[in-house]
């Protein structure tokens, strides 16, 4: 089988791409596998911090310092972190070394001797996790842009950004046309950031989950 491994850290993948999977031409050679890791979708127990999405939506609609807006995000995940604490939930069972052995849990449950796995971003992370401890079920992987265990998320996130603009802004300029449809990209977008700084921007949205 192929098992596709979520790309990111708290990411659910059955509701998300089940319906594609189902029409992907893969499964003509290969079962295909999606599933929800631990504490999210559909595992239980199920994770999610409807405290921090509370808290997130309220303040879509409001003007905060950073500095507030931080705070009370941060509130918000420390009620969230207490209430399933307090629920019985061991966080510390969730981490990326124990999202690697459930691929292999995965594997003996469904009665699989060897898995082909595909992950990108953290996804990649998992498997390269599970191919260091516990490397005969793995059949094959593809390991598309991977985050690897050297690399944090967090903290290289604003270089990386910044180097992909660099990148993009530069390889505009070496060609004609684009020079000239998009003249002095890198300015527009940095007085653009400045303009919605000083001016951010109202919209109204309709949430699709919510309507």
């Amino acid at each position: 089988p192929i098992v596709f491994v979520p790309d990111q850290p708290g990411q659910a993948a059955i509701d998300a791409t089940a319906v594609a999977m189902l029409a992907s031409p893969l499964r003509d050679q290969r079962d295909v596998i999606v599933y929800d890791p631990r504490g999210t979708g559909h595992s239980q127990p199920n994770l999610d911090c409807a405290e921090v999405r509370s808290e997130t939506a309220t303040q879509l609609g409001e003007s905060l310092a950073p500095e507030e807006a931080a705070a009370r995000y941060n509130a918000a995940a420390l009620a969230c972190r207490a209430r399933l604490a307090q629920g019985g939930v061991n966080l510390s069972a969730y981490n990326t070394l124990e999202q690697a052995a459930d691929l292999d849990d995965l594997r003996r449950a469904l009665g699989y001797t060897q898995l082909n796995l595909y992950g990108s971003g953290y996804g990649a992370r998992v498997i390269l996790n599970l191919l260091r401890g516990q490397p005969a079920g793995v059949r094959g992987a593809v390991l598309d842009s991977p985050l690897t265990p050297q690399n944090n998320l967090l903290s290289e996130a604003p270089g990386a950004a910044d180097a992909a603009l660099t990148e993009f802004f530069a390889a505009c300029e070496a060609l004609a046309r684009c020079a000239v449809w998009y003249r002095d990209l890198e300015r527009t977008l940095a007085n653009t950031v400045d303009l919605l700084n000083a001016r951010p921007a109202a919209l109204t949205l309709t949430d699709p989950a919510t309507g």
